[in-house]
């Protein structure tokens, strides 16, 4: 069973790469194959680009969820409290933002600093989901609330910081491609305490 979700993962990354060089070669950036492009944050980028973080909010306690072990095909029940945060990106700078973020599971774009607090998605249906362009205009902000567990085991006055992967969108010929694995790419709040 294991062996058969590797390979369909496999084939699924690959199928989407031989997608991804049909479309670069159709539109006409590329003869060779594609390769994504992703722009670094700048030192000034991380200064205009602020992520903050209210204070959380109970919303339920001992609740046990199902988790997927990390690099494993594996899942376990764990007792977790959680907790709603609501997240603001602000650009206070005088140009217009433009990143690429999943058009449904947004939350995908939202990390933490500790892998033990995770980010609950929510229970909205997701019919079609792919990278997505979201445009902010200078001087303005976006709040979202995030739910996210945190196993009891950790305590309560639990420190740790948000963190949101913000590939900026310059051109079509960068692609439209989003990946979590940006390390240059993330801005993170300061440190929030669990109650």
């Amino acid at each position: 069973m294991e062996k058969n979700c590797k390979l369909a993962i496999l084939v699924f990354v690959s199928c989407f790469f031989q997608f991804l060089n049909a479309q670069a070669q159709t539109a006409g950036t590329s003869s060779k194959e594609y390769h994504p492009v992703f722009c670094q944050l700048t030192e000034q980028d991380k200064h205009d680009y602020v992520l903050t973080a209210g204070q959380p909010h109970p919303v339920t306690r001992d609740t046990m969820i199902k988790k997927l072990a990390p690099g494993l095909f594996h899942v376990y029940q764990q007792k977790v409290e959680v907790l709603v945060i609501p997240v603001t990106l602000s650009n206070k700078s005088k140009d217009t933002l433009r990143y690429i973020a999943m058009s449904c599971s947004s939350w995908d774009s939202y990390q933490t600093d500790d892998l033990q607090i995770t980010i609950i998605p929510p229970n909205t249906p997701c019919y079609k989901n792919g990278p997505d362009i979201i445009t902010m205009l200078p001087y303005s902000s976006s709040t979202v609330n995030l739910r996210i567990a945190i196993p009891k085991k950790l305590g309560k006055g639990m420190v740790f910081k948000m963190g949101m992967i913000l590939p900026k969108y310059v051109n079509k010929s960068q692609g439209l491609f989003f990946s979590r694995s940006q390390p240059g790419n993330v801005i993170w709040s300061d440190e929030i305490q669990a109650l």
